[in-house]
This record gives C-alpha cells, structure tokens and sequence, in this order.
C-alpha cells in the first residue's frame, strides 16, 4: 500500500465532489476505512476551496493548506535584485512552509494504515517534493528503492529542488543536489 498519494487539484476537487465512492475509486477503500491527511500546496493566498466538515465525514485527521508558487531557480536568481525581483512577485516556498509541514507530519502515525494525500496544481512539482519527504523522513521509506508513493493522475514526478531542499533542511537530512538549486544557494550565501 502506498503511504502517500499524490494528485492535482482537478482531481482532489473531483474526487471530493463525488464523496466516499469517487474516493474509494481512486484512493482504495483504505483511505476511507483508515485515518489520512491532506497536505494542499497551491499558488495564491491559502485558498481553502474544500468544505473541511465533508473531509473529517471521509475520515480526514487533518489538512494543511500552504500558499507557495511553483518557482524553480533560474537565471533571474543569479544577482540579489534578480532575486528581490522574484520574491516581490512570487511566493516562494519559505522556511516557515517547511516548519508547517514538519509539525503537521508529526501528527501523522509513521506506522499503521495511515495515509497521506498531497496536491498542488498539477500534481508534479511541490507535492511531489512534499510527498518524497513524507515518505522518507515521516515514513521511513527509501525513495529510490520503495518510495511508497503514488500519482493517481500517472504523472511523472519532477520534485521542485526549492521545495524539497527546504524540507530537508528543516529536520536536518542532507539536501539534495540539483543543478538548478545551485544559483540561488550562491546568491543566498551572498545575503550573509
């Protein structure tokens, strides 16, 4: 069984409006007959667009909402006024998402049939990033041998290197290495 489901919110929204049969169909019957959460990463300020009441009926523990656009690192991060520029303009995924996700994956029972559910927009990027780190660091899985994650759109995963990178600088696990994070790491140390 998959610990962690990740998804776009076309089809979260879907599934949610069809009740505990459309989320029998695409999740399994062991979110429904097991405790899950939610973890929605979305652009924009906190959108909540799910009735909270209709998810605790669908047996949800809890939902973390984040408001964080999808930015990877670019060129416009190579100078500190590319980098204001894009932070004026965007809301990129900051330590304090990090520290929300960590203290809301601590409620989550590592063991067991507890299930995590994790969307952004598309289902590629942030909840990707978000759903590796749960399964590893919440889960205890190894995600390059079991990484007991599924995209119910068949998406392939892409992890955004910010969003990830932040999470695991959060509890302390090695960051990882992507070409792209190494602009705005040079650009940051610059800030110091």
């Amino acid at each position: 069984m998959n610990k962690v489901v990740v998804c776009g919110v076309n089809t979260i929204e879907g599934i949610l409006a069809g009740g505990p049969d459309a989320v029998r169909r695409v999740f399994g019957d062991a979110v429904i007959a097991s405790p899950w959460w939610l973890i929605s990463v979305l652009s924009g300020v906190g959108r909540p667009w799910w009735p909270v009441g209709r998810l605790h009926g669908l047996n949800c523990q809890g939902v973390l909402s984040l408001a964080a656009d999808d930015i990877v690192p670019s060129p416009a991060f190579q100078t500190e006024e590319g980098l204001r520029r894009v932070e004026r303009s965007y809301r990129l995924f900051g330590e304090r998402h990090a520290e929300n996700v960590v203290a809301f994956l601590r409620n989550i029972p590592p063991s067991g049939p507890d299930r995590l559910v994790v969307h952004c927009e598309g289902g590629i990027s942030r909840s990707s990033a978000v759903a590796r780190f749960a399964a590893e660091w919440r889960f205890g899985l190894d995600p390059d041998v079991d990484p007991g994650i599924k995209s119910v759109d068949g998406m392939l995963f892409q992890p955004n290197p910010i969003v990830a990178n932040r999470l695991r600088a959060e509890v302390g696990i090695p960051l990882i290495s992507f070409a792209q994070t190494e602009i705005l790491e040079r650009t940051l140390k610059q800030r110091t």
